[in-house]
């Protein structure tokens, strides 16, 4: 794999941004795109065929739950991995995330190193040590 492609899937425009700067900042990644809204989540999934989305749990149209089954029925030629990100911290609620197909649940606020670590861990590619930061 050249690049990892992500896709970035966050309500909140400011925590978008940030994970942006410090997705592009490490090289092995390019942010793919990034929107605030569910639907647009999908649209962009099948458009772009990102490596990763990172998903909120609460989007607007679909929530992160939605956006995973809606996956798995999309003709994609390969399904993305899935990290869940959220404030929820309540254990059925994370349960549900991983039975629907997530493949990773990060609490906000999100650790930049962690998610570096989580995303080159689901793909399988090295982690180079990055300076920390909180999103």
């Amino acid at each position: 794999m050249e690049t990892a492609r992500i896709l970035i899937a966050v309500k909140e425009e400011h925590e978008r941004n940030q994970m942006a700067d410090l997705l592009d900042a490490y090289s092995g990644f390019t942010v793919a795109g990034q929107t605030g809204g569910g639907a647009d989540a999908l649209r962009m999934a099948m458009e772009k065929s990102p490596d990763v989305i990172i998903c909120d749990l609460f989007l607007p149209e679909y929530d992160a739950l939605a956006i995973l089954e809606q996956l798995r029925c999309m003709s994609l030629t390969r399904l993305p991995k899935v990290i869940v990100v959220s404030s929820v911290t309540v254990e059925s609620m994370i349960q549900k995330a991983f039975l629907k197909g997530a493949d990773d649940y990060i609490l906000k606020p999100v650790n930049g190193e962690i998610l570096i670590r989580r995303i080159c861990d689901l793909l399988g590619l090295p982690v180079r040590p990055e300076p920390d930061h909180s999103i």
